[in-house]
């Protein structure tokens, strides 16, 4: 039983939250469940809908048109994640290796252009990428072109795209680094590893969980950052953000809304493949026996002392679809498939390797 204190401090602390939850009610569950709904109505002339329920306009979003601009969407949004990655992970790796002063100054420097409007950076991305801008000025000026090169309304947006969001690369890799324990690297060190490999086969695993984090939070917004793209890449390529706009503007609300209702799905089955794939591996790599796990989202393979012949083959008698890749045992799931079920055969794996 609680005293008269705890349940005071309960009070007090149910009331703290109270704000929080009435943000996301009204801003988030509320506003989700206006544009499902909208999505579902038909375009009208007046009020830019009318109350007649229709599937229309999630069959329109087969048509080639809108799967050419999903498509752009996604190949710009896995160019900026993949540019970020190569970028952004050796970045926070060496950030958290600094000595605390250089790792504050560092984290400064990070986060004060986030003080500044990013509409005013990208502007000033603009200039820098002019023809009569400072990179063709300094190239011409040392001789390196004879005319300026074309640098805006091209696929610059890229650029953008990466200098807006790698900062979201660099933090969670920063802080999975950060908290990592290097006792493990030197162990394998120890052992015999060469630098590299230790680094790939110890460091990247254990932090893939920032990883993952961070391709998420570039991924996702990459999608939706309309103006970076119209502003540096120009208009021979609409992406999803900005086809949303044109038809917030063309008053077909909504198809705009059927075409967001599509995005928060892509996001969330982003982010459910991430948690469930981090539950996962907390899972097996828990298990005694197991030497690593690797692997991305939900396809990871498990090394263990054991053959991974013989687990592959215990586990299948056990209904577990499992096999083996490179002396690795590698669970199949499927996106359709429960989590629970994902748990229990992970479960299942965990206590043949024990065995």
């Amino acid at each position: 039983m609680m005293d008269a204190s705890q349940k005071q401090d309960l009070r007090f602390s149910r009331l703290l939250k109270l704000p929080m939850y009435l943000w996301s009610i009204v801003f988030v569950f509320v506003a989700l469940l206006y544009v499902i709904g909208l999505s579902f109505l038909s375009r009208g002339e007046i009020m830019g809908v009318t109350g007649e329920v229709t599937l229309s306009n999630y069959a329109r979003l087969a048509s080639p048109d809108y799967v050419k601009v999903l498509l752009q969407s996604l190949k710009l949004a896995a160019l900026t994640t993949a540019i970020c990655i190569v970028v952004g992970y050796p970045f926070g790796y060496l950030m958290a290796r600094l000595s605390p002063v250089a790792r504050s100054v560092v984290m400064l420097l990070i986060i004060v252009p986030f003080w500044t409007n990013a509409l005013i950076r990208i502007y000033g991305w603009r200039i820098l990428l002019m023809g009569n801008g400072p990179i063709n000025t300094l190239l011409m000026n040392l001789g390196l072109i004879q005319e300026p090169l074309k640098l805006l309304y091209t696929d610059g947006a890229v650029l953008g795209m990466v200098y807006a969001l790698i900062p979201f690369m660099i933090l969670p890799t920063f802080t999975t680094v950060d908290k990592l324990d290097f006792s493990v690297v030197e162990a394998a060190r120890d052992l015999g590893a060469s630098p590299l490999h230790a680094f790939f086969t110890v460091t990247v695993p254990l932090t893939l969980p920032g990883l993952m984090a961070g391709c998420v939070l570039v991924f996702i917004p990459s999608m939706g950052l309309f103006f970076l793209n119209d502003l540096l890449g120009g208009s021979k390529s609409v992406l999803a953000g900005g086809l949303i706009q044109q038809l917030i503007n063309s008053r077909d609300l909504p198809m705009a809304a059927a075409l967001s209702v599509l995005g928060r799905i892509d996001e969330a089955l982003l982010s459910d493949v991430r948690l469930k794939g981090a539950a996962l591996r907390e899972t097996l790599a828990a298990a005694r026996g197991v030497r690593r796990v690797t692997g991305l989202g939900l396809m990871l393979g498990v090394e263990t002392e054991k053959p991974a012949a013989d687990v592959v083959r215990r586990c299948m008698e056990r209904g577990v679809l499992a096999l083996t890749a490179k002396d690795k045992v590698r669970l199949l799931p499927a996106l359709n498939i429960p989590f629970e079920l994902l748990e229990e055969a992970a479960q299942i794996i965990k206590g043949v390797i024990e065995e």
